[in-house]
C-alpha cells in the first residue's frame, strides 16, 4: 500500500506522506519560494462550546483558534489541518475573510522549501490576518491584528458595561429622586385631611417598592434571557413573573408621581394661616 498521496486542488503543490513518529505529514512536491500560497482551505466556523467539546477529542490539535472579533475558531477542510508542528516552521497560516463564503485559511511558505521537504507550522499562533474589502486586501500582521481586535473588544465591553451600569444605577437614582421629592412635597401639605408629614413612612414606601421591584425584574431577566438557558417550564414561570413585576413597577411609579403632584398642588392643612 502506498505511503504517500498527492493532494488534489490548486496546482498540486502538496502531497500527504506517512511520517514515522507523527502519523502523517504534508510535503512539498516541488520547490516553493517564500510567500507562495501552498493551499487555501474553506473552513467551518466553531463556537466556544464547540471548541470546548473538541478539546476533549482527537480533533483537539486540528482546528485553528481565531483572533477575529466575530469568531472563536475554525476547522479547516483541507491539507492545512494535517500540517505538523515544528519550531522554527517553514510555513505559516493566515486567515482570509471571504465575506459570504466565510473564512478561509491559507498556508504560506515563510522561506524556500525544497521538493520533498515536509511543510510545517507552529501551533503557537498565526502571523497574518487578511480582510478582503472592495478596495482590495487589508493585510495586518499579528501585532496589528491583535491590537485591532483588543481595541474592538474593549470598545464592545465598554458599551456593554455602560448599558449594565445604567441598568444598575437608574432604578436607585430614580427611586432616591422620588423619595426626596416626596419628603419635600409633604412639608406643610395635607392628605385626606391629615398632615402629610405623619404619613411619610407610608408615602416613601412607594419609591422604595419601585426600586425593589425594578431590581427583582432585572434579576429575573438575567435568569430568563441568554446566556441563561432555563428549562421550558422555568422560562414560562419567569416570563409570567417578569410581566407582573413590570406592572407593579409602573404602578408604584405612577402612584408616586400622582401623590407628589397631590401634595405639591393640593389643599394645605386647615390650621395653616
Amino acid at each position: 500500500m502506498s505511503r504517500r498521496a498527492t493532494l488534489s486542488g490548486g496546482d498540486r503543490l502538496l502531497e500527504l506522506r506517512a511520517v514515522p513518529g507523527k502519523g502523517r505529514g504534508v510535503f512539498a512536491r516541488r520547490p516553493v519560494q517564500p510567500g507562495a500560497v501552498l493551499c487555501r482551505c474553506p473552513t467551518l466556523r466553531l463556537e466556544r462550546a464547540d471548541c470546548e467539546l473538541l478539546n476533549r477529542t482527537s480533533l483537539a490539535k486540528h482546528f485553528f483558534t481565531g483572533d477575529g472579533p466575530d469568531f472563536e475558531a475554525w476547522l479547516a477542510l483541507g491539507p492545512v489541518t494535517l500540517v505538523n508542528h515544528r519550531v522554527p516552521p517553514n510555513a505559516d497560516w493566515r486567515y482570509v475573510d471571504g465575506g459570504p463564503l466565510g473564512c478561509f485559511v491559507e498556508l504560506v511558505a515563510l522561506r524556500p522549501i525544497e521538493a520533498g521537504e515536509e511543510v510545517t507550522i507552529t501551533y503557537a499562533g498565526h502571523s497574518t490576518y487578511i480582510i478582503e474589502t472592495p478596495a482590495g486586501l487589508l493585510l495586518l500582521d499579528r501585532r496589528a491584528a491583535r491590537e485591532r481586535i483588543v481595541f474592538e473588544e474593549l470598545a464592545a465591553q465598554f458599551a456593554q458595561g455602560a448599558v449594565e451600569v445604567q441598568r444598575l444605577l437608574l432604578p436607585a437614582v430614580l427611586g432616591l429622586f422620588l423619595f426626596l421629592l416626596m419628603r419635600r412635597a409633604a412639608i406643610g401639605a395635607s392628605l385626606y385631611g391629615r398632615p402629610a408629614e405623619r404619613l411619610l413612612p407610608a408615602l416613601t414606601a412607594l419609591p422604595a417598592a419601585y426600586v425593589a421591584v425594578d431590581y427583582a425584574e432585572n434579576i429575573l431577566s438575567l435568569m430568563l434571557f441568554p446566556p441563561a438557558m432555563p428549562a421550558s417550564g422555568t422560562a414560562d414561570l419567569l416570563a409570567e413573573a417578569i410581566s407582573w413585576l413590570t406592572r407593579l413597577k409602573f404602578a408604584a411609579l405612577v402612584i408616586s408621581g400622582i401623590l407628589i403632584l397631590r401634595l405639591t398642588f393640593g389643599p394645605k392643612p386647615a390650621n395653616e394661616p
